[in-house]
C-alpha cells in the first residue's frame, strides 16, 4: 500500500530548438526498487513478480539481457507481433534490487549501497513502448522506461519520505524507506552523488562511484527511532556518461505522518527525467478516485527546484522561492497550473486509501506529468493487469482503469478513442487556461487515442489497497538546459565580466542591491552569447555592492552578487571618516621642543585592509609608530603618534602617506614652525608723573 505524490515535469514553451523523442525506442534499461514482500517471510512466494510490459505496434524481433541475484547473466530473445503486448515476467526474489529491509529483516544489508548488476536491458529492431512494474501482496506500482536516448547527465531525485508503521512504531517489517536507483549505459560511468539526507550506509556523505555497463547502485534513506521521516528527494547526481534514475519509496503512507490505526499503504516508483528535461511550467490534475475510497484526505503534488532561488507561481500567484532541490509541497484537491522562475519538476502523489484497515480500492502511486509542449497528439498505451495468490486462487489485481486527459478547447469534440469519437465526458476547465481535463474509464489492454491537437494522457488503475500510474508523451531535453554563467575579473576598484548563454535574453543590474557602484552593461539585441559588463565604485572610500541579474531565452535565471571593497580608512578626529583629503596639522613649536600628536586610524568598512606601506614622505625632524605595513580587520582601530623635535628654526612640512594593493592616499599633512629664540630679555621702563 502506498502514499501518493503529484510530480509534474516543467517542460519549455520557448524560442529554442529542441531535441523531442517519443516514449517509444528500440534501446531501454531498467532496475526494479525494493518492494516490500510480506510473504517472503513464508518462503519467497513466487507470485512476487517483476513485469516488463512491452508493446509494439509493428513485429518486432527483441532482445533483453539481465541478471538474477546471484549474478548470472541471461540472454533472451523474444518476438512481438504486430499491435501487440508481451508480459515479460520474473520473480521478484531473484530479479529485483534487495533494500536492507528485504522482507522485515532490517538489519539485512543485500544491494543497498553496494554496486550489483540487477538490471534489465532492452533492444529491438522496431521501435516499442516499455512500462515497468512490481507486485507484490497488496503493494504496486508501475512506471514508464525511458528510451536510452532521452537520458542524461545530471539528475535531481523525486521520491518519497519513510514511512514507520504508525500504530506499533518503529519495527523492522513496517518501517521503509525513500530510496533511488542509478543505472549506468556504458563501461566506466563515473557517478558523484550528493544525498538530500543521510543514508542507510554513507549517511550524508559525498559519494564518488564508478559503475560500468549494466551496473546498478541502490540509495536508500536511514531509519532509526528519531528519523523516520528522511526523503531522498532533492538528492542530486551527476555523472560523466548519460543513466537512468529511479526513485521512490518501499511501502509508503501518503502523507507519510497520517493518523490512523492501520493506514494502508503502497510501493511507489517513477524513472526520472534528466535535468535538461525540466521545464518552466506544467497543469496539474486531480485523480480519478476509485470505488469505495475514504474521501478526508486529499491527494498531493510537489514541485521541484532544478535551480537555486526558484520562484514557484501557482495560477500564476507567487508561492514560495526555493533553492536546487528543494519542494513545495501543497493538497491536489482541483486543477491549477504551477510555473517555475527556472526549471521544476512537478510530481503528484496518490493518498493511502484508508486509514483504519477495511477493503478501500487505491492507495499511493507517484505520477509524473508533462508540461503541454512535451504532449502529442496520438497514442498507443497500456492499462496493465498483473496477478497475485488469493484465499481461492490466482486473482487479477486491478479492477478499475482510467485514463486522464488534459486538452485544449479546440480539440474537445474531435477526440477519438478505439476508433470512436469520445461524446458524455464530463470536461472541466483548468482555469486561467484554455485547457480542459476529464476522466474516461477504460477496460485493460491496448488502446489508442487521438485529437487535432496535442494533449496530456495519464493511465491509471485500482484494486484493493492497490495502485499503478503512468503518463504518455514525449521527452524534450532543451538545447539550454542551464541558466546563464558569469565569468569577472577583478582590477581594483572595478570587476570587469562576462555573461554567457545560448542565447541571453536580457541583462539588468537590480537597483535595490546597488549601492556605491556604477554598472555599465553593453547594449545588445536577443539572443546573444555573450554580453560585457562593468561595475566600478563611485566613491573609492566606501565599500559597493551590486547585483546583476541574468535570464536566457527561456526563463532561466541566474545573477551575481559583486562586492568591491573601497579604501576605507580614516581617522576617527577627522570631520568625516571617510575622508577623501588629507587632515592639516599647523603649530608653532620653540626650538628643540618635542611634541608628538596622537592618533586613531580605523578601519569602517567590511572588508579586511592590508595596508602594504605607511610612511613619512619626508621624515626629516618627524617620527611616527605606524608600522610600515599592518592589516586592520572591520571595525578595527590602532593607535598611534607622530612626534616632532626639530634642531634648528624654520617651517617643516612632512605627510604621512598610507597604501594598499589599490589605493594611496596622503592622511595627514604636518605644517609646523620651529622658532629659533637667539636674544636676551630686554628691560623697558617709564617714569609716572606722579
Amino acid at each position: 500500500m502506498r502514499k501518493y505524490t503529484l510530480l509534474i515535469i516543467t517542460l519549455f514553451i520557448s524560442f529554442i530548438k529542441l531535441h523531442s523523442s517519443d516514449v517509444k525506442g528500440t534501446e531501454f534499461i531498467a532496475t526494479f526498487l525494493p518492494n516490500l514482500h510480506n510473504n517472503w517471510s513464508y518462503g519467497k512466494d513466487l507470485g512476487d513478480s517483476v513485469y516488463l510490459f512491452i508493446y509494439a505496434e509493428k513485429l518486432a524481433n527483441i532482445n533483453i539481457q539481465y541478471y538474477n541475484q546471484k549474478g548470472q547473466f541471461i540472454n533472451d530473445s523474444i518476438t512481438v507481433p504486430s499491435n501487440s503486448i508481451y508480459t515479460f515476467k520474473k520473480n521478484s526474489y531473484e530479479f529485483a534490487l534487495l533494500g536492507f529491509n528485504e522482507s522485515g529483516d532490517i538489519s539485512s544489508r543485500n544491494n543497498s549501497e553496494r554496486i550489483c548488476n540487477m538490471s534489465f536491458r532492452v533492444k529491438s529492431d522496431q521501435p516499442i513502448i516499455i512500462y515497468g512494474h512490481s507486485q507484490a501482496n497488496t503493494t504496486s506500482e508501475s512506471f514508464n522506461v525511458l528510451p536510452i536516448e532521452t537520458l542524461g547527465n545530471e539528475y535531481i531525485v523525486a521520491a518519497y519520505n519513510a514511512s514507520k508503521w504508525i500504530a506499533s512504531g518503529f519495527n523492522g517489517v513496517q518501517t521503509t524507506p525513500s530510496q533511488f536507483a542509478i543505472v549506468a549505459i556504458d563501461d566506466s560511468t563515473e557517478v558523484a552523488i550528493e544525498p538530500s539526507v543521510d543514508t542507510r550506509f554513507n549517511k550524508k556523505n559525498k559519494q564518488a562511484i564508478t559503475l560500468n555497463k549494466n551496473e546498478v547502485y541502490l540509495v536508500q534513506s536511514d531509519i532509526s527511532p528519531n528519523n523516520t521521516y528522511l526523503d531522498l528527494t532533492g538528492s542530486y547526481i551527476k555523472s560523466n556518461k548519460p543513466v537512468a534514475v529511479f526513485g521512490g519509496q518501499q511501502r509508503a503512507a501518503v502523507p507519510y505522518d497520517i493518523a490512523g490505526s492501520s493506514p494502508s499503504r503502497d510501493y511507489i516508483v517513477e524513472q526520472i527525467p534528466p535535468l535538461e528535461a525540466w521545464n518552466l511550467q506544467a497543469y496539474v490534475v486531480p485523480f480519478p478516485q476509485p470505488t469505495n475510497i475514504e474521501t478526508t484526505i486529499p491527494d498531493l503534488f510537489r514541485v521541484i527546484a532544478g535551480f537555486n532561488n526558484t520562484d514557484i507561481y501557482i495560477d500564476d500567484v507567487y508561492y514560495a522561492t526555493i533553492n536546487k532541490g528543494e519542494f513545495v509541497e501543497l493538497p491536489l484537491n482541483k486543477s491549477c497550473k504551477v510555473r517555475g522562475s527556472s526549471p521544476i519538476l512537478a510530481v503528484s502523489y496518490k493518498r493511502t486509501s484508508q486509514t483504519n484497515g477495511g477493503n478501500s480500492n487505491g492507495d499511493p502511486l507517484m505520477q509524473i506529468v508533462p508540461s503541454i509542449d512535451q504532449y502529442g497528439n496520438n497514442y498507443k498505451f497500456i492499462n496493465i493487469q498483473a496477478y497475485e495468490k488469493g484465499s481461492f486462487g490466482i486473482n487479477k489485481v486491478y479492477t478499475e482503469h482510467f485514463i486522464t486527459i488534459i486538452i485544449p478547447s479546440t480539440s474537445l469534440k474531435s477526440i477519438v478513442f478505439d476508433g470512436t469519437t469520445l461524446v458524455n465526458v464530463k470536461f472541466t476547465k483548468i482555469e486561467g487556461t484554455d485547457y480542459y481535463y476529464g476522466y474516461l474509464k477504460v477496460n485493460e489492454g491496448i488502446h489508442s487515442i487521438s485529437a487535432p491537437d496535442n494533449f496530456g494522457l495519464f493511465i491509471c488503475g485500482y484494486g484493493n489497497a492497490n495502485s499503478y500510474g503512468y503518463y504518455s508523451g514525449i521527452i524534450s531535453k532543451r538545447d539550454d538546459f542551464e541558466p546563464p554563467t558569469f565569468q569577472t575579473n577583478s582590477d581594483c576598484d572595478e570587476i570587469n565580466g562576462i555573461v554567457e548563454d545560448l542565447k541571453i535574453a536580457s541583462v539588468i543590474k537590480d537597483d535595490s542591491k546597488t549601492k556605491n557602484i556604477n554598472v555599465t552593461i553593453d547594449n545588445f539585441k536577443p539572443y546573444v552569447k555573450k554580453i560585457n559588463f562593468k561595475a566600478e565604485l563611485i566613491n573609492k572610500k566606501l565599500d559597493g555592492t551590486t547585483r546583476i541579474i541574468a535570464k536566457d531565452s527561456i526563463g532561466q535565471q541566474n545573477f551575481i552578487d559583486i562586492n568591491i571593497p573601497g579604501f576605507t580608512l580614516g581617522l576617527l578626529n577627522a570631520i568625516k571618516i571617510d575622508q577623501s583629503e588629507p587632515i592639516f596639522v599647523y603649530d608653532t613649536l620653540q626650538l628643540n621642543e618635542k611634541k608628538c600628536y596622537k592618533f586613531t586610524i580605523k578601519n569602517y568598512g567590511n572588508y579586511e585592509q592590508n595596508i602594504t606601506k605607511s610612511l613619512l614622505k619626508s621624515n626629516v625632524a618627524f617620527t611616527t609608530n605606524l608600522p610600515n605595513t599592518f592589516k586592520l580587520n572591520p571595525n578595527e582601530t590602532k593607535d598611534f603618534t607622530v612626534c616632532f623635535n626639530a634642531d634648528h628654526g624654520d617651517t617643516f612640512i612632512d605627510t604621512l602617506y598610507i597604501e594598499n594593493n589599490c589605493n594611496n592616499q596622503d592622511f595627514i599633512i604636518f605644517n609646523l614652525l620651529s622658532k629659533d629664540d637667539d636674544k636676551n630679555p630686554e628691560l623697558t621702563s617709564k617714569i609716572d608723573k606722579c
